[in-house]
């Protein structure tokens, strides 16, 4: 049986919990926001790019592993 990555194994996500969004059309988005302790502002002087990028191709390959259980993700950083 393949084990299946928890979020906050990845690095730089310091936790994580679950939103649920309703829709004008009634539908319902499961919506997984992901706390980081990067600086994702592209202007802040500690933003590190080569960081954030890895830490979002982890996500996306989290997402392809998990299609069940993501709708989207909301990625921000945590002071």
């Amino acid at each position: 049986m393949r084990r299946t990555m928890v979020l906050t194994e990845i690095a730089h996500v310091i936790g994580a919990h679950v939103e649920i969004e309703g829709q004008m059309d009634g539908t319902i988005e499961i919506v997984v926001v992901v706390d980081t302790d990067l600086e994702l502002n592209m202007l802040h002087p500690k933003h590190d790019k080569p960081a954030v990028d890895k830490l979002l191709g982890d996500l996306y390959n989290h997402i392809k592993s998990n299609p069940h259980h993501v709708g989207k993700i909301r990625l921000r950083t945590m002071r």
